[in-house]
């Protein structure tokens, strides 16, 4: 199995993915759980050489394998569509894109309300950028992430689903 987290920071992919492992490991023990933390990059040659890297740990999620990447290739779209300038070539970000659909990844957007996303965001202290016009455009390329990926995604609100059951293909 393959999942990505993808959201704002201060958004909850840590508490999706911490609530997601200890599902996986109630229900099989057996389950090897690799996760795999991604970004920010500081060129597009970065970012380009982590996803093949990401993309080859990708290719390693099985039955018996669940591979759980906090962040991907999206979130170094939007990311640096903010903060740079350069960003991978569109033609070689959206090979990326289907590369990646290829694996068949449930992909999970992180995205509560904005006001919850704000508050994490401010009583955070090792969170990348204090700019508060800046957070509040990376939340807005979040809340219209079919621009940037066609994969299907499902949202997920922390403050409304943490106490639900998580809905993932083969569970």
């Amino acid at each position: 199995m393959l999942v990505i987290l993808e959201g704002p920071d201060g958004a909850g992919k840590t508490s999706y993915k911490d609530t997601l492992i200890k599902k996986l490991k109630r229900l099989n023990h057996d389950q090897r759980i690799v996760t795999v933390h991604n970004g920010p990059y500081e060129t597009p040659q970065l970012a380009e050489e982590a996803f093949s890297d990401q993309y080859d740990m990708a290719e390693a999620a099985s039955p018996d394998t669940c591979v759980i990447l906090d962040r991907c290739h999206i979130s170094e779209r939007i990311y640096s569509e903010v903060f740079r300038e350069d960003k991978i070539a569109d033609e070689e970000y959206w090979a990326l894109d289907k590369k990646m659909i290829s694996l068949g990844p449930q992909l999970i957007l992180c995205l509560p309300p904005l006001q919850v996303s704000l508050q994490n965001w401010k009583e955070s202290e090792d969170e990348m950028f204090r700019d508060l016009m800046k957070y509040l455009e990376v939340y807005e390329k979040y809340q219209n992430i079919r621009r940037f990926t066609k994969c299907i995604y499902r949202k997920f609100d922390y403050t409304r689903d943490l106490n639900k059951p998580m809905i993932l293909k083969g569970y």
